[in-house]
This record gives C-alpha cells, sequence and structure tokens, in this order.
C-alpha cells in the first residue's frame, strides 16, 4: 500500500511528464513551422514559387519514377493529397505521368528537365539553411534525434 508521500511524488512525476510531452509536441510543432518558414523564405529569393507539399514530393522523386501510392507511402500522405499535388506539379511542367510497364493500369510520376532544374536550382540553398539549423549540435546529438523521432513515429504506426 501506498503512502501519501509516495503517490504525491507518483502524481508529480506523472504530472512532470505530462508537461514534457506537450512541451515536446509544442517544439517539434514550432521548429516545423520555422523550417517551413525558411523554406519559403528561401524559394522566394530564388524567385521559385513553390509549396512545401510540392517541394516534398519533387524530393521524393527525384531519384526515380514512383507510383501515386509509392509517393503517399514514404511522405506520409493521403492519396487524394499526393493526386491534387501531382497535378498541380504536372501543371507546372515540373512532373509527367508515364506508363508502368509492368502495370498498364498504374501510372509513375518522374522529373521533368524542368523540375529537375528547379531541384538543382533550390536544393542547395534548402540544403544550406538545414544544416545551418544544426549550428551548435553534434553528430551524436544528430544521431539519437533521429532516433527518437523513429520511435516515436513507430510508436503511433
Amino acid at each position: 500500500m501506498e503512502n501519501k508521500e509516495t503517490t504525491s511524488k507518483k502524481e508529480q512525476a506523472d504530472y512532470i511528464r505530462d508537461e514534457w510531452v506537450e512541451s515536446v509536441y509544442l517544439n517539434l510543432s514550432k521548429t516545423i513551422q520555422l523550417l517551413r518558414s525558411e523554406f519559403h523564405r528561401v524559394a522566394n529569393e530564388s524567385g521559385i514559387d513553390i509549396l512545401t507539399e510540392q517541394w516534398i514530393v519533387l524530393i521524393t522523386i527525384s531519384n526515380g519514377k514512383l507510383s501515386h501510392s509509392e509517393i503517399a507511402a514514404t511522405t506520409n500522405k493521403k492519396m487524394a493529397s499526393i493526386s491534387r499535388t501531382i497535378n498541380l506539379l504536372k501543371k507546372r511542367g515540373l512532373v509527367k505521368k508515364v506508363a508502368n510497364k509492368a502495370d498498364n493500369r498504374v501510372n509513375k510520376v518522374q522529373l521533368t528537365l524542368k523540375g529537375n532544374n528547379l531541384l538543382k536550382a533550390l536544393f542547395p540553398k534548402v540544403l544550406a539553411v538545414r544544416k545551418q539549423s544544426w549550428n551548435g549540435l553534434t553528430l551524436r546529438d544528430f544521431e539519437e534525434l533521429v532516433r527518437i523521432l523513429y520511435t516515436i513515429q513507430k510508436n503511433l504506426s
């Protein structure tokens, strides 16, 4: 049987843990907002009109042709959202759909020359900003953060 002191410490630990969890969530949210804002600043300064969601699709298909469902699985986005984004990118001439030789029912999406040129122009600038965000942190910090984020993702999947 627990005494009052033990119960009080347990309640305090639960409260601190709840506060800490909420603080982590708020800090993750703020960090994502800051990264998105910096992405848009860099894109605007480069004269490139692109949304974060569109950028994510372009980066995802930059190494080869992927189907809508492969893009959705890789980016953890809903199929409807991926389809809308791909259609917008297609209208802008940044991607094209190609028939899948293995399955005619499924189209693959790939970068056009224009899309590839956009990536080549913007990627180094975006990468520089993202690297800047790691100033003062070590490789071990990076590895630990990645490990923690993967664990959180696994716990929520």
